[in-house]
Formats: C-alpha cells, structure tokens, sequence
C-alpha cells in the first residue's frame, strides 16, 4: 500500500515537471513571436490624423454603429501604436521574457515580468472586446499558464519576501 502511493506521488511530480515544461514552451512561443511581430510589423507609425479624418464627420453614436465595439479597441491600439515607441517597446518586453521562459535560472523572473503583460492583454480583452469570447478565452489560457508558471514556483516568490 505505501509503495503504491510513493510510487503515485513521483507519478503526479514527473506529470506536473512535464506540464509545467510544455506550458512554459507554449507561453515562450507565443510571446516571442507576438513581440517578434510587434517589433518588425509594425515600424512605420499610423498618421496622427487618421482617426480624425476617418471619424469627424460622423457622430460617435454613428461611428459606433458602423464599427461596432471594435472603435474602443481599434482606438486602444492605435493610441499605443501612436505613440512612437510603447507598441515596439512592448514587443521587445514580451520577447525578451518569452526568451527568459526558455532557460530554466530565468523561468520565474521571465513569469513574474509576463505575469502584467498577460493580465493586460486579458483585461484589455475583457473590457474592450468582451463579444470576441474565442479570444477572451485565449487570452485568459495565458494568463493561466502564467499564473502557474509563477505560482509553482512559489517557494522562490516566498523566498523574495522573507526577512
């Protein structure tokens, strides 16, 4: 009976090692490719004046119906693209951590820095794409798996901590 639940408890530690690595592997993948994009996609910037242009003549009442909820997101993207540096600049931080996730010393610090961009890009999806629920599901999937990337390793969260 004790042999079968020692050999139970190393089952469940190498199944959780195996997850936590495939996890680990999915959310590096998908943030180094997503900051890849970000930083070669998009060099040239919007012109400043295109949503001027494109929505003054119409109320926003209008506009909202012509675009639907996809305004407060499209208008959220582009202020950031806008800006001149924050869309490369977050393109670099998410592959710089997803780079961080592939080598096992860096795992929890990669996880912790991800931990706000994964909880913005589920919060933005929230609030300004609620109907979108294919990405809303995705989107909360990562910040899952980084939850518990950091919280698996929370022995080192704990120790950060300690006096």
């Amino acid at each position: 009976m004790y042999k079968k639940v020692v050999l139970s408890k190393q089952k469940h530690k190498k199944m959780k090692k195996y997850l936590s690595l495939i996890l680990t592997f999915f959310l590096s993948f998908v943030m180094i490719s997503s900051g890849l994009n970000k930083m070669i996609k998009y060099k040239e910037l919007p012109n400043p004046n295109t949503l001027i242009e494109k929505y003054s003549s119409n109320s926003v009442l209008n506009n909202i119906e012509k675009e639907g909820m996809d305004l407060k997101y499209n208008n959220y993207k582009f202020g950031l693209k806008q800006s001149g540096y924050f869309w490369q600049l977050l393109g670099l931080c998410e592959f710089i951590f997803g780079l961080l996730l592939l080598f096992k010393k860096t795992v929890f610090f990669g996880a912790l820095m991800l931990l706000s961009i994964t909880s913005n890009i589920f919060l933005m999806h929230l609030f300004l794409e609620p109907y979108e629920v294919g990405e809303l599901i995705y989107a909360a999937l990562l910040l899952a798996i980084n939850l518990f990337l950091v919280i698996s390793r929370k022995k080192l969260l704990y120790s950060m901590f300690k006096l």
